[in-house]
């Protein structure tokens, strides 16, 4: 009798516990084309809704205006992205599956 009790138990509280745990994604690869009329010196990815942003993804480089440039990663989906500007302005596109849309588009003026 113990058994049968214990089993279904076992069950909800994995089924809890699995429906607590972040989604992470295989890794995956999605493109940022700028077509703003400054270039983005930084572009960064955070969980969705936590503004815990990972590292600059272009590292040293900038993507110049017109410019495209893909990237490879390994995150929770869906997430935020951010792209910050050569004169400081900051764009978002939150809650954005990367894992699902493969081109972000920036426009700024």
């Amino acid at each position: 009798m113990l058994k049968k009790v214990i089993s279904p138990l076992a069950f909800v509280v994995g089924a809890i516990l699995a429906a607590a745990a972040p989604a992470y994604a295989a890794p995956h690869t999605f493109t940022v084309v700028n077509h703003a009329q400054y270039k983005v010196t930084v572009v960064k990815i955070s969980p969705e809704n936590t503004n815990r942003w990972g590292p600059n993804l272009l590292g040293v480089e900038t993507l110049k205006r017109g410019g495209t440039i893909g990237f490879l990663v390994k995150a929770p989906c869906p997430e935020d992205v951010l792209v910050v500007y050569g004169n400081g302005v900051k764009e978002w596109h939150r809650n954005t599956s990367t894992c699902n849309t493969l081109v972000l588009t920036y426009r700024y003026p």
